[in-house]
């Protein structure tokens, strides 16, 4: 079966920058799903699958076009760590946080149905 629209498609993959290092790779883990033609990977992988078969090898090079977009410098900010809204402190950071977080009384789990 062809790899067309509104197929459920499953394939391992490594993306690799411009001198060949692996950024990310599915070794070692499960492959990954999509349903093609929906836009749910870049389009720039999907128009290399089109059409591909169940065991073809595919090596794509994705333009920035047809990937996430050309860096636009504009879009760059920096915030203070101070101010970064995912940042977590460890209570090894605060002793007395840490002692907080141990003396806390646990309570019982409950499920509702």
């Amino acid at each position: 079966m062809q790899i067309g629209d509104k197929k459920a498609v499953t394939f391992h993959y490594s993306l690799r920058d411009d001198d060949g290092n692996v950024l990310d790779s599915s070794d070692g883990r499960e492959p990954l799903t999509y349903l093609h033609g929906q836009g749910n990977i870049v389009p720039g992988l999907e128009k290399a699958l089109e059409g591909k078969q169940p065991g073809d090898e595919v090596k794509a090079k994705v333009p920035p076009e047809e990937g996430y977009g050309t860096r636009d410098e504009s879009n760059i900010r920096n915030i203070p760590r101070r101010k970064h809204p995912l940042r977590r402190r460890s209570p090894r950071a605060n002793p007395r946080r840490a002692a907080a977080v141990l003396a806390r009384p646990s309570r019982p789990m409950t499920r509702s149905e």
